[in-house]
């Protein structure tokens, strides 16, 4: 008995679909595997560059291992000294800036003889700060000292920031000055300008100040004349005629001081000498006197 077999057409209708969801798999796998292969092969490839490059898996790693930032610092140092001769402590003190790299900003002078006062200012390289403070203590005798550093890093790099964007401010309005259609718009650019070029040349007027600040250390001195009893005991001992001459004011002023003493002493030893006296002769009149002798 024959089998009854299904309609061709129902067989084409199941075979359509299946036969799409084979090759859409089949499709799916290789892209799957071209783009696995791919990206295998551009990690492969960008490896090399992360590591040397710093790519941005490796941004952090990177970014620790850059160098810090220099520090930018302000020395400054004040420092009294007493002298004997003032004039000529400042000249040495100003040959020793000059001979540091530095120079005097500030040399006032004043007074005479033990009033002279002199007043220096001087800059130095930084470095070079420390050596001069030593070489003008040198001079004579230090009385008071201060030092101190102040961190102006942030405010330089502040400047420095404005410098460039003023610049870039500066540049774009002159190229849009030169592409001007209108009398309107070139007199609200060269207004502008004006602006961006005053602020820029204030800027820059800072950013030189600070450099000569953080370069250059500044040293006040304050010279004065040594008092009296250090000059003094500076001149040493007395010659032998001096020496000589003062035993003697100390041997007559014993003598008068003895002479005085035994005027102060003369009243009690009056009053002792004479109780004493009256005493021996209470004494010896109560001694009972030998009896004479017989005659043989």
């Amino acid at each position: 008995m024959p089998r009854h077999r299904p309609p061709l057409t129902a067989v084409a209708l199941l075979a359509v679909p299946l036969l799409a969801v084979l090759l859409s798999g089949c499709g799916g796998g290789g892209g799957a595997s071209k783009q696995s292969s791919g990206s295998v092969n551009g990690a492969g490839q960008n490896e090399p560059g992360s590591v040397s490059n710093g790519g941005a898996a490796g941004g952090a790693p990177a970014k620790a291992r850059a160098p810090l930032q220099q520090r930018e610092v302000v020395r400054t140092a004040t420092v009294s000294v007493t002298v004997h001769d003032i004039d000529r402590a400042a000249q040495q003190a100003l040959g020793a800036a000059a001979a540091a790299g530095g120079r005097a900003d500030t040399d006032e002078r004043s007074g005479s003889d033990a009033d002279r006062h002199a007043h220096l200012v001087l800059r130095v390289p930084a470095a070079g700060l420390d050596r001069l403070l030593s070489e003008v203590v040198a001079l004579g005798h230090e009385t008071s000292r201060a030092e101190q550093g102040s961190d102006v890093t942030t405010q330089v790099a502040d400047v420095n920031a404005r410098v460039t964007e003023l610049q870039i401010s500066v540049g774009r309005l002159q190229d849009f000055l030169r592409h001007s259609g209108s009398i309107t718009d070139l007199l609200a650019l060269e207004s502008q300008l004006t602006q961006r070029q005053s602020d820029l040349q204030s800027t820059l007027a800072q950013q030189r100040a600070l450099a000569d600040q953080v370069d250059l250390a500044s040293l006040t001195v304050e010279f004065s004349v040594s008092p009296p009893a250090v000059s003094a005991r500076a001149a040493g001992l007395p010659g032998f005629l001096g020496a000589a001459r003062a035993s003697l004011h100390a041997l007559v002023f014993l003598a008068r001081l003895a002479v005085a003493l035994l005027g102060y002493l003369a009243p009690f030893l009056f009053v002792l000498v004479a109780a004493g006296y009256l005493a021996l002769r209470h004494r010896r009149a109560r001694r009972p006197r030998p009896e004479p002798s017989g005659s043989a």
